[in-house]
């Protein structure tokens, strides 16, 4: 019983770490997502992650996504 006490409690360690799902799309606006308001769009998956989780409502944006992707891609 002792054993199993023990497996129990790493797999409760285990869980308290967070996941993160990081979403990048291209050519995807603002108002584009249910979450954010869209009137034209239904996005039922990523407006259940978005009530469940965290929203970042303070960023900017670039026209290009090219440098961001490079930096994920390179971890640079």
């Amino acid at each position: 019983m002792f054993s199993m006490g023990q497996m129990d409690l790493k797999a409760q360690e285990k869980a308290s770490h967070p996941n993160i799902i990081f979403i990048m799309a291209d050519d995807l606006g603002y108002t584009d997502l249910g979450c954010f308001g869209s009137q034209y769009y239904e996005t039922p998956n990523i407006d259940r992650l978005a009530a469940q989780g965290t929203k970042f409502l303070n960023f900017h944006q670039c026209q290009n996504c090219a440098p961001t992707r490079a930096a994920l891609m390179s971890g640079q």
